[in-house]
């Protein structure tokens, strides 16, 4: 098992899964998001990654329930056609 594979099935993923389906719904309901997940963060922890139009949008908080947030910018999201 590699080091990655050990870290994704640590159980802080649950853990941080649980934090993320509580707080999803409110997060997407701010202007500008348009997704979140779940991230590995810098200390190999998990984060809740919230993924934004542009960095000037809606504010967020640094954490939710101790579990730290990462906003990333990905420009505009457009839904493709399926013709």
């Amino acid at each position: 098992m590699s080091e990655h594979s050990a870290r994704v099935d640590e159980p802080g993923r649950l853990a941080a899964r649980q934090v993320l389906d509580r707080h999803q719904d409110e997060l997407l309901a701010k202007p500008g998001v348009v997704g979140v997940g779940l991230g590995e963060a810098d200390d190999g922890g998990w984060q809740l990654v919230v993924l934004v139009g542009e960095l000037d949008g809606p504010s967020l908080p640094v954490a939710l329930e101790g579990l730290p947030l990462a906003v990333r910018a990905i420009g505009q999201v457009n839904a493709l056609d399926e013709d």
